[in-house]
């Protein structure tokens, strides 16, 4: 049976007939392919028999089977070791479990290693329930409809704080000393908010910050802990952030001494962003490949599903490598824009420009603080009068920033379908950037309620104050001009 096929019915299967509560969201395509195989929602679904013990018991037999390879002798290095650090603390936590299944399609092999972490919050996850942290060793499952894992268990931490960088970092030291490898890919799968705390009615102590959401603990991992746990473990050949809205310029730039590569999303992302089944897959046939290909495996092997689910999809690849030699090329745009000071120009980019929900917008594009980099360019470019003093030498300038970020710094980009505003992703070109918004959110006194007014110089230090690390923190606002030009847009009148 087509992989396809055989995953979603997997999903749909253990999801629905396993009662695996929490699942909000199955596909019409999922349904579609069950229904044609005769398991409708009113038959198969709710008569699939899960024998949870049987599955149980010989996930055990696999586990000290595994145990006792990993103590006979030196360890084998591989050509691939993928390492998954899925924060199932908070509402993603079956979507995690439902991703394990996925996995166990293609699996781990002679090449490859696939080594996951996974948290839970109690909730019943392949018949049994526990809380804290496990990792796994991913095998292949021979049967199409599984009755459980038959994954390892390698380790069980039911105290573990998976929003402490200082966790993170352990797990990514464990498996690189576990399971050796030539190349090493990290995939963080959460929540994420960018450069912006995700808004809680009680905020946890230290802020809410970038991705890694603990809801036991209130701890997440902020930007600059991403580079700190990235750079006091060695790096990784390929960073793959499975979060949503964390391919912004600010957060490549500070791993790019650490991850060649990174793979993330400007927009809100979803549950089924990445088919991991089609990832690994793609992966064990060429684990040896260069880095970059491994990264592009995430992206290609994941979008043709994209149309299938019906809502809007957006990736790109960045190779950081080549963001320093981005930074004169946009200190120069910036230089001369503010010189030449077209105010209606900047006016309209800041008001046209592709943006992407932040998490204190409100799904309102208009008020979110999260840009197209190359979209604001060419918006403000393309509404030059050429005939006016230094404008041409704006608009080259422009054209040389757009050709480094398309050609050298944006790898591979793809998107499918619509924002929730209308506007076709395909305006997103790769790279986001901390644009001020042209609208705010003001909420009403009563704290119900509010409405979009336009944004003012006195909105800045209550808007900036909800970044998760200070702007000027950022090794990218400390080594280019980015920061006054925001602030120069704020003061535009």
């Amino acid at each position: 049976m087509d992989l396809e096929i055989t995953t979603k019915l997997r999903v749909a299967v253990v999801a629905l007939a396993a009662g695996m509560v929490g699942v909000s969201y199955v596909s019409a395509d999922t349904r579609s392919a069950a229904d044609s195989l005769g398991l409708s929602r009113g038959s198969g679904y709710s008569t699939v028999q899960i024998n949870f013990p049987e599955a149980i018991a010989g996930q055990k037999a696999g586990e000290a089977a595994h145990a006792a390879s990993l103590t006979a002798g030196p360890r084998v290095t591989r050509d691939l070791t993928v390492l998954i650090y899925m924060n199932g603390k908070n509402n993603l936590g079956v979507h995690h479990g439902l991703d394990i299944f996925d996995m166990e399609q293609a699996g781990s092999n002679a090449r490859m290693n696939v080594v996951v972490e996974k948290g839970s919050l109690g909730r019943s996850m392949y018949g049994q329930k526990w809380t804290g942290a496990r990792r796994f060793y991913i095998r292949k499952n021979p049967e199409q409809f599984p009755l459980g894992l038959v994954s390892e268990v390698l380790d069980t931490l039911p105290d573990a704080d998976m929003g402490d960088w200082h966790h993170v970092a352990e797990f990514v030291r464990w498996g690189k000393a576990a399971y050796p490898a030539r190349r090493y890919v990290l995939v963080i799968s959460d929540h994420g908010s960018g450069l912006f705390d995700i808004p809680r009615a009680v905020p946890p102590e230290g802020g809410a910050k970038g991705i890694s959401y603990d809801d036991a603990t209130g701890s997440s991992v902020s930007n600059l802990e991403l580079a700190a746990l990235l750079r006091e473990t060695g790096g990784v050949d390929a960073l793959v952030l499975d979060a949503c809205l964390m391919q912004a310029l600010e957060i490549a730039y500070e791993v790019r001494d650490y991850a060649p590569y990174v793979v993330a999303s400007q927009e809100v992302s979803w549950t089924d962003t990445i088919s991991y089944s089609r990832v690994l897959a793609a992966l064990g046939k060429t684990p040896a490949a260069p880095a970059e290909a491994l990264a592009r495996a995430f992206i290609e092997a994941s979008r043709p599903l994209w149309a299938s689910d019906r809502v809007h999809q957006k990736m790109s690849l960045v190779r950081t490598g080549e963001l320093p030699a981005l930074l004169p090329l946009l200190d120069a745009w910036t230089r001369l824009a503010r010189a030449h000071g077209d105010a209606a120009a900047l006016r309209a980019a800041r008001l046209e420009v592709m943006r992407f929900e932040d998490p204190w917008s409100s799904r309102m594009h208009a008020a979110s603080s999260y840009a197209d980099l190359y979209d604001f360019t060419a918006q403000h470019d393309g509404r030059l009068n050429l005939s006016s003093p230094g404008a041409a030498q704006v608009k080259a300038a422009g054209e040389a920033l757009r050709a480094a970020l398309a050609g050298r710094a944006v790898a591979l980009n793809a998107t499918y379908g619509y924002n929730t505003s209308g506007r076709a992703m395909s305006d997103a070109r790769g790279l986001s950037i901390y644009v001020p918004p042209p609208k705010v959110y003001r909420r009403a006194a009563s704290g119900k309620g509010g409405k979009l007014v336009d944004a003012a110089p006195a909105d800045q230090a209550a808007l900036e104050a909800r970044f998760a690390n200070p702007y000027s923190d950022y090794a990218f606002a400390r080594d280019c001009a980015w920061r006054e030009f925001t602030d120069f847009l704020w003061r535009l009148e």
